[in-house]
């Protein structure tokens, strides 16, 4: 088993790519803090998985834009297994709309999970990766960090923008055996794709 004994955080973990990674990350023998916002569909999941792979799992309630939520679900999540091995900052929201038709709000609640939330893992779980002597750190980009569709602005310069903090961070953290690297997915059928 490839992951035996490292010890991850997954958010977005209620559902789609979050969901799928945390059952693989439990078939190859990780211990995972399994994260959403969204508290029934990740208490629904999370007791789902630890029937296949007993124990394997962990739900943790949190909002990724929060740096209170944040700094608590890594502190939590080393208190209960000792270290940080891995994280995959997978949350994210798409909201519809050109810059003349996004509100405000929806603007800010985009950067703040789709860019924040990876921003405020990084603060939080790269010093506990390196007492740990290192680890992996995987970022949900999109194709729409390189190619822009209509009408779906803000997700776009959020993704564009989660490009280049991987890039940072990889040359930042690099040097203390932390590997950033991001995923650019395009369009699969998850919750979130749904109209």
């Amino acid at each position: 088993m490839r992951l035996e004994n490292r010890i991850a955080i997954v958010t977005g973990a209620a559902g789609g790519i979050g969901a799928a990674s945390v059952r693989r990350f439990a078939g190859e023998g990780a211990r995972i803090t399994a994260v959403d916002i969204d508290t029934n569909r990740l208490e629904c999941t999370v007791s789902i998985f630890n029937l296949d792979f007993p124990d394997s799992t962990v739900s943790h309630v949190t909002n990724v834009g929060n740096a209170d939520d944040v700094e608590s679900l890594v502190s939590t999540t080393v208190s209960r297994y000792g270290r940080l091995d891995i994280i995959f900052s997978n949350a994210g929201i798409m909201r519809d709309g050109s810059v003349v038709d996004l509100p405000e709000s929806e603007w800010d609640n985009l950067f703040a999970v789709n860019v924040k939330g990876t921003f405020l893992l990084g603060k939080y779980g790269s010093p506990e990766m390196r007492i740990a002597g290192g680890g992996a750190f995987v970022i949900t980009a999109s194709a729409n960090s390189f190619f822009a569709e209509s009408d779906i602005a803000g997700y776009c310069a959020t993704k564009g923008a989660v490009i280049q903090l991987t890039r940072a961070m990889a040359i930042d953290h690099g040097p203390e055996n932390i590997r950033v690297n991001c995923i650019c997915p395009g369009w699969i059928e998850t919750p979130m794709s749904q109209p």
